[in-house]
């Protein structure tokens, strides 16, 4: 299909690996499995629509009382100056027990070539291109903030059945290679270094 109308369908396995003190009775290990559908069309040529379902299941795979969780989101994007300005807004079903919900709002802003403004939130970056190789590929850096965590089904160590939720905010600087959109997928190279990570944990 052509990239104005997009419809993609993909497996998804995530493994967390926790460490933390004993006193939190956390598990060592909690996952998150499932199926990623994302379709995306253009309605005009400057207003687009993308919608994002995730059925899965997150566990410690040693409880599967409401282990099974949904993630969501629709954003609507209208380009206010082609190529240069865009503006989207939307809402996010995170699955998760303390913030369910979430506004999807921001602006993507590309005043030159070399520099891009993705004020998104929940995750806003700041990207600047490094080098160029011609039309094969560009290096980019970037800093970031994620506002993340999660919610999983999981087993204290007293063998009682319990939700666990977890606030992640982070703020990264790295590097990511892009490739050309005939390669069908961009390619991140690495991140550098975690700025600041905070973990905030809630017990149920």
């Amino acid at each position: 299909g052509s990239y104005e109308n997009i419809l993609l369908l993909t497996p998804l396995f995530r493994a967390d690996f926790l460490n933390a003190a004993a006193i939190f009775d956390l598990p060592s290990e909690v996952y998150e499995t499932g199926v990623r559908g994302l379709w995306r069309t253009s309605l005009t040529d400057r207003l687009s629509t993308m919608a994002i379902v995730t059925p899965g299941v997150r566990t410690d795979f040693q409880n599967s009382d409401s282990a099974f969780r949904l993630f969501g989101m629709g954003l609507l994007t209208w380009q206010t100056i082609p190529d240069k300005l865009s503006l989207s807004g939307g809402v996010v079903y995170t699955g998760r027990d303390d913030f369910p919900v979430l506004p999807a709002v921001g602006l993507l802003w590309t005043p030159t070539t070399e520099l891009k403004f993705d004020i998104q939130f929940p995750s806003p970056r700041i990207s600047y291109r490094l080098a160029k190789d011609g039309q094969s590929s560009e290096l980019w850096g970037y800093l970031s903030g994620v506002f993340g965590g999660n919610t999983w089904s999981v087993q204290r160590a007293s063998g009682v059945n319990d939700q666990l939720t977890i606030r992640d905010l982070r703020l990264m600087l790295g590097l990511e290679n892009l490739l050309p959109r005939s390669e069908e997928h961009t390619s991140e190279l690495q991140s550098l270094a975690y700025l600041v990570c905070r973990l905030l944990l809630e017990k149920k």
